[in-house]
């Protein structure tokens, strides 16, 4: 995809709050055997239907949705574009991780084509995908395509370039994702921001990626811890699209993990602490020098 249609590949999402739609995360549009899909992060989904009862009764339509803004494609202009996660017969229209030993922090949801249609999105492909089993290396540049939390009418999103972080570090992101540095800057509400790197490009800034370069799709952003902000976790973009392929997950028809003994927090924010960080850093920047 070129630098200059990514904006068109990327949404701001929000859910109802006090009965109006309100700025919760972002989220970006891929395609897989001729269908689209919203990717995400799956703590976005459950911040909307938080504590869900188990019940048979008809879900609340507007409250369990996820609200995306969206271009016209002929007036171009923004609307909100409700996207349930629950159908009308209560099934779960969402779905995430495959592994109870691996909890991926990603979500992805089918777009019906014929609605979506009229709206100027451009998804990502599978050929513009990082491919499978490629794991960056440390100091390698990627940048983070996010809004900021305040948005207004017109939402514009902007580039952050960070770093993939030391080795010793990439322990805490397990196989399917990588910790990256330089995050401070970016806006609060960027989870579920796409993850990108452009070819043939030696310094990632904004003022040398050009409109006609050529990217690369390598993820989906999933926050960063609040008492360590220059740090930030992704999945590489195979998680999403190892969902996609399958028709099964662990979670059950409410969202909810089928094992109740899983462990679901965000491997980054659990096992960091600040001291320890601090170590591998000064360590890292030493080894580095000699």
């Amino acid at each position: 995809m070129l630098c200059s249609q990514i904006q068109k590949s990327t949404t701001v999402i929000q859910y109802i709050n006090n009965g109006v739609p309100s700025p919760l995360a972002n989220g970006f549009f891929v395609s897989a055997d001729d269908r689209s899909y919203l990717v995400t992060c799956r703590h976005v989904v459950q911040r909307v239907i938080g504590n869900r009862p188990h019940t048979l009764e008809e879900p609340n339509q507007k409250t369990e949705s996820l609200f995306l803004k969206l271009k016209d494609r002929n007036n171009q202009k923004f609307c909100d574009y409700r996207l349930a996660l629950f159908d009308s017969t209560n099934k779960r229209r969402w779905r995430s991780f495959l592994d109870v030993g691996r909890v991926w922090d990603v979500a992805i949801l089918e777009l019906d084509w014929e609605e979506t249609a009229g709206f100027d999105i451009k998804p990502w492909t599978e050929e513009e995908f990082l491919p499978a089993g490629t794991n960056l290396e440390p100091d390698e540049q990627i940048i983070v395509f996010t809004h900021p939390e305040e948005y207004g009418d017109n939402p514009i999103p902007y580039d952050f370039p960070a770093r993939i972080a030391p080795q010793e570090i990439q322990i805490l992101a397990g196989s399917e994702g990588a910790v990256i540095t330089d995050t401070q800057s970016i806006y609060r509400g960027a989870s579920g921001s796409l993850v990108y790197r452009v070819f043939d490009t030696f310094d990632l800034t904004a003022s040398n990626v050009t409109a006609d370069a050529e990217a690369q799709l390598v993820g989906v952003f999933t926050g960063a811890p609040r008492d360590i902000p220059s740090l930030g976790l992704f999945h590489y973009i195979e998680t999403a699209a190892a969902i996609i392929h399958s028709d099964k997950d662990c979670l059950d028809e409410d969202g909810l993990e089928m094992d109740d003994g899983l462990d679901s927090i965000h491997p980054l924010r659990k096992q960091l602490t600040k001291g320890w960080l601090d170590g591998l850093l000064v360590k890292s920047r030493n080894h580095s020098k000699s």
